[in-house]
């Protein structure tokens, strides 16, 4: 999960037009640590209910 988790955050850093909103809107500087969460849980359902879940 661990893994998964720093695949998606790299991810979404290293494309350019999200990285750019994400510095825009301040996400970078003033709340890093609610997209770390945030993004842990997603992976954390995808791993419990599947990629193509219903729930």
């Amino acid at each position: 999960m661990t893994r998964s988790l720093e695949v998606a955050l790299m991810r979404t850093y290293c494309v350019p037009s999200i990285s750019r909103l994400l510095n825009q809107t301040g996400e970078f500087t003033h709340c890093p640590q609610k997209r770390y969460d945030d993004t842990s849980i997603i992976v954390g359902e995808m791993i419990k209910w599947g990629y193509d879940s219903d729930v």
